[in-house]
């Protein structure tokens, strides 16, 4: 399977939206907490029972918070006839690519 670069995924993100699954499976804290726009969240121990909720036709983007749990989903996925990419280095090398912007707070202590 191919990987792709938070870098490149940027540049085609509003693309890939149309062409692609993005699919998150980390656990849906760690999903609520920080996500990609447009991205989907199955959590990996839950995949092999959503298999019938991806569709073939479409490449799917694989996200996980460093790309280990992505790695295991791609094996289970490609054994299933689908098709794959993995975000390299995953959230890690998202926030990266797209550091948080921190707002200070009105009101705080001077």
């Amino acid at each position: 399977m191919e990987a792709i670069t938070a870098k490149e995924l940027t540049a085609k993100l509003k693309d890939y939206q149309k062409k692609c699954v993005i699919l998150d499976v980390r656990n849906p804290e760690e999903f609520d907490e920080e996500k990609i726009e447009g991205a989907i969240n199955i959590p990996l121990g839950d995949l092999k029972d959503h298999l019938k909720d991806l569709k073939k036709d479409k490449e799917i983007i694989l996200i996980c918070l460093s790309g280990m749990r992505a790695q295991r989903a791609a094996n289970i996925l490609e054994a299933n006839g689908y098709k794959c990419r993995i975000l390299t280095q995953g959230m890690i090398g998202w926030r990266k690519e797209h550091p948080p912007v921190y707002q200070e707070m009105e009101g705080g202590e001077e």
